[in-house]
């Protein structure tokens, strides 16, 4: 899902969207194409956080987030908590765990694994 993290600018480029689409999803699924993405790289961010104990710097790069802050910052609009308060009350990981090394990475991530 390389298009997740397209900024909302080339979002309607990136899914091939006229402006009368875009209105059209917003009406079929009740919120824009950009909280639309936003929320499914939320949703990623929460799969991550509950069966991995990935560092949120990786979190936010592996669902498409410049940094830390940006994902702490949406987290925090849409879900009303902080992804580490989020991961705190969410308890003890939950089914299988994940490691760093069974995540797979972006295309040109900056951070290297160690197997």
């Amino acid at each position: 899902m390389h298009w997740l993290s397209s900024s909302y600018g080339c979002l309607p480029r990136a899914i091939s969207l006229s402006r009368r689409r875009h209105e059209a999803f917003k009406t079929t699924f009740g919120v824009s194409a950009h909280h639309w993405v936003l929320d499914k790289r939320i949703e990623h961010a929460k799969v991550l956080m509950s069966h991995s104990m990935l560092p949120l710097p990786d979190v936010a790069y592996q669902t498409g987030f410049s940094s830390q802050s940006t994902l702490t910052r949406a987290f925090q609009r849409r879900v009303g908590e902080s992804p580490g308060q989020w991961r705190r009350n969410a308890g003890p990981l939950s089914g299988p765990t994940m490691s760093l090394s069974s995540v797979p990475m972006q295309h040109g991530s900056r951070h290297t694994r160690t197997v």
